[in-house]
């Protein structure tokens, strides 16, 4: 041992006491000085071997958590494709590899590879899986676009098959029935669900720096190239998913005590002042009586409540003299009255004008009366209206029920009607069932039930459902719904 020196301490007069310092030591101090010495001298190369090393810690906590959970390859691909579209959205759905002139989408190529693998995982499912009511009805469809493209492809090229994205994701409510197959995987998909959720609203409050964050981004996109980082084109809809799975859900998933999902609750809630869509405030009015149609007054009462808090909150803030940016300008109460009376279509207030849309609609009737019976088919614009933003064609008329009777026709709205009538009754035989069932599976079916309806609210005054950012996670969690209400709740065969 090396006797560094000693130290006498008040209260122990008389007693002397050594600081011995072993050889280890002295080595860890010498490995941190050469280091802090690198650091200085090459910091951009120290950074990265930081980010590098903190890269890789993180990627080993996650294999843990995937071990601890059971999780398969394929299920991993998919959360972090699910991530990806549901926190970057429009992003993260141009993030793009060029390969020779020829571009791989990242969320693509992770959702298929997910598929293939998941199919060869649940091969033995997969017969059950196909004779799912909704799944006949999306094999319709699937059949349906692929004989417009046939002749769309030729004339269109890529832009075709763009436009039957809609369609073309069906593919994906498979891959959810499949991860419904195993019990024991729901609780893994719903804590990564939780983790979104929680990632989401942090990105949510970054939105008044979205153009600091744009021009730092790295740009990618397969026909335009767009920051991947600074897009909140759908972070409502995930704000407003993620408020009602805390109130719902979380809980029962987690275990957490109640009151901080009520907190998250709020937070989420505030959040979407900010990003100020009108379709959120009539999803809250449907779910406020929903929840109250379905008998849980306590929900119904505790939303009400949190929404009244984050409201307060927004009225305290801006009492203060600080200001919120939102999309349309400061966030404070006079706004929020505004931008209500605007679903009216009064003049003067916030927000996309109701003629814009009324416009659109009647180009697209236009089109329908043409071909009403099998479609217009895809590549070609369903408007004429210029983009004034980036100077694109708006190609949808922000309502993917008229897009799918423009793109398919009559034939193709009804197939889809049928589709979502086979979805509304799995949903309805659970929610029926409430009394004699698991509470925990109960609440998960209602927050599953919930999502799709505000999807379909969305859906009927955007084009949520023509992007993969909204079609993939709308596909593949209703596949997951309704597979858990067949095998996991009702252990049909």
């Amino acid at each position: 041992m090396y006797i560094i020196g000693t130290t006498r301490h008040a209260g122990c007069e008389g007693a002397d006491r050594s600081v011995a310092v072993g050889r280890l030591d002295l080595v860890w101090f010498a490995v941190f000085l050469v280091l802090g010495s690198f650091a200085v001298l090459y910091p951009v190369f120290t950074l990265a071997s930081v980010g590098a090393v903190g890269t890789l810690g993180l990627a080993r906590l996650t294999i843990v958590y995937v071990r601890r959970a059971g999780l398969e390859v394929w299920q991993v691909l998919v959360l972090l494709a699910l991530t990806g579209y549901m926190v970057l959205n429009y992003g993260f759905e141009n993030l793009t590899l060029h390969l020779g002139g020829a571009p791989l989408i990242i969320g693509y190529g992770l959702m298929y590879a997910a598929l293939a693998l998941g199919v060869f995982s649940r091969r033995h499912f997969v017969i059950a899986a196909l004779k799912e009511p909704a799944v006949l009805c999306l094999t319709a469809l699937l059949v349906l676009t692929s004989l417009h493209l046939v002749f769309d492809i030729p004339s269109y090229g890529i832009w075709a098959v763009r436009d039957a994205s809609l369609f073309l994701d069906g593919i994906f409510f498979l891959l959810g029935l499949l991860w419904a197959s195993k019990k024991s995987s729901t609780i893994p998909l719903l804590k990564g669900l939780f983790v979104i959720f929680l990632l989401n609203l942090i990105y949510a409050f970054t939105y008044p720096w979205n153009e600091s964050i744009q021009n730092w981004s790295p740009a990618s996109g397969v026909f335009t190239r767009v920051p991947v980082v600074g897009q909140y084109h759908s972070t409502y809809v995930i704000l407003l998913a993620g408020a009602v799975f805390c109130l719902a859900a979380g809980s029962h998933v987690l275990g957490w005590p109640r009151w901080t999902m009520v907190l998250l609750t709020v937070a989420q809630l505030f959040g979407l002042g900010i990003h100020e869509y009108r379709s959120t405030y009539v999803s809250l009015a449907v779910i406020l009586i929903l929840l109250t149609f379905l008998g849980e007054m306590r929900k119904a009462a505790i939303l009400l409540t949190t929404l009244a808090s984050a409201f307060l909150v927004v009225v305290l803030i801006t009492s203060l003299n600080i200001r919120i940016p939102g999309r349309f300008g400061d966030v404070n109460a006079g706004f929020f009255q505004e931008h209500i009376r605007s679903l009216s279509g009064a003049s003067g207030t916030p927000g996309s004008n109701i003629e814009a849309r009324v416009d659109w609609y009647g180009e697209v009737a236009d089109r329908i009366r043409s071909h009403i019976l099998v479609g217009e088919g895809f590549g070609k614009p369903l408007t004429s209206e210029i983009n004034p933003q980036n100077g694109s064609i708006i190609r949808q008329p922000h309502n993917s029920h008229i897009s799918v009777l423009a793109r398919l026709g009559a034939a193709g709205l009804g197939v889809w009607l049928l589709f979502h009538f086979c979805i509304l009754k799995r949903f309805i035989h659970i929610l029926r069932k409430r009394e004699y069932r698991d509470a925990k599976a109960y609440q998960i079916a209602l927050w599953f039930f919930i999502f799709y309806t505000i999807l379909m609210i969305v859906s009927s005054v955007q084009p949520g459902l023509e992007y993969p950012t909204g079609s993939i996670p709308f596909y593949f969690c209703t596949g997951f719904a309704l597979g858990f209400i067949r095998w996991s709740v009702f252990r049909e065969a």
